[in-house]
C-alpha cells in the first residue's frame, strides 16, 4: 500500500475558481481531484499490513495531544521553486500544524521512517505539470494574480491515514484510519 498520513481539505469557492482556472489551461497541467485536495503531514509510501496497526497508534496518540487547529489557505506557488514547475499549491497558514508535523515525525522514527531532511512546507496540491511538454504562457500569469490570494479559512480536525491509488483518472485518496483531533486547551 502507497500511503500518506494527511488532513482532508473541502475547498470554497474561491479555491474552486483557482483550480478551474488551472483546469483551462489544459496540457499539460492536470487539476487536481476536488474530492482529493488535502494536506499531507508525512508521506509514508509503501505500509506493510504488519504496521498498520503500529501507524494507527501513532494518529491516535498525535491526535490525543492536538485541538482542531483553524488557519487560512493563502497564496499561490510551485514545487520545485526557481525550476520547471512540477506541482501547483495552495499554501496552508496554520498555527500548530508544524508542531502536529513534528510530534508524528517522532512517533513514526522508531518504526522506520526517519525524519525528513527537507523543511516541512505545508500545502494543498492543486494541479501536476507534465514534464514532456513547455510549461503554458498562462500558468506564470495566474500564479502571479494568485501570489497572495486568500483562499479562506479551514479548519483541520481529522487526521486520516490515506492510501494512494492510482486511477485512469489521477491518483484516488482512501482513507484507510481516521481520527478527530481530540486535545484540549491552545494549540501547542
Amino acid at each position: 500500500m502507497r500511503t500518506f498520513i494527511g488532513f482532508s481539505v473541502d475547498s470554497d469557492a474561491r479555491l474552486s475558481r483557482v483550480i478551474d482556472l488551472l483546469d483551462q489551461i489544459g496540457p499539460p497541467v492536470r487539476r487536481s481531484r476536488s474530492d482529493g485536495l488535502h494536506v499531507t503531514v508525512r508521506f509514508l509510501g509503501d505500509l506493510s499490513d504488519h504496521l498498520l496497526p503500529s501507524v494507527i497508534d501513532v494518529l491516535e496518540d498525535v491526535a490525543e495531544r492536538f485541538p482542531e487547529l483553524p488557519g487560512r489557505l493563502r497564496g499561490l506557488g510551485v514545487f520545485p521553486e526557481g525550476g520547471r514547475p512540477a506541482v501547483v499549491w495552495a499554501g496552508v497558514d496554520m498555527r500548530g500544524l508544524a508542531d502536529l508535523h513534528r510530534q508524528t515525525e517522532q512517533r513514526l522514527e522508531p518504526l522506520g521512517w526517519p525524519a525528513e531532511p527537507r523543511p516541512f512546507r505545508p500545502h494543498v496540491t492543486l494541479a501536476r505539470i507534465g514534464r514532456r511538454r513547455r510549461v503554458p504562457e498562462d500558468l506564470p500569469l495566474l500564479l502571479h494574480r494568485y501570489a497572495e490570494a486568500d483562499f479562506g479559512g479551514c479548519r483541520l480536525n481529522e487526521l486520516v491515514l490515506f492510501e494512494s491509488v492510482r486511477s485512469d483518472r489521477g491518483a484516488v485518496y482512501r482513507p484507510l484510519h481516521r481520527v478527530r483531533l481530540s486535545g484540549a486547551g491552545p494549540v501547542p
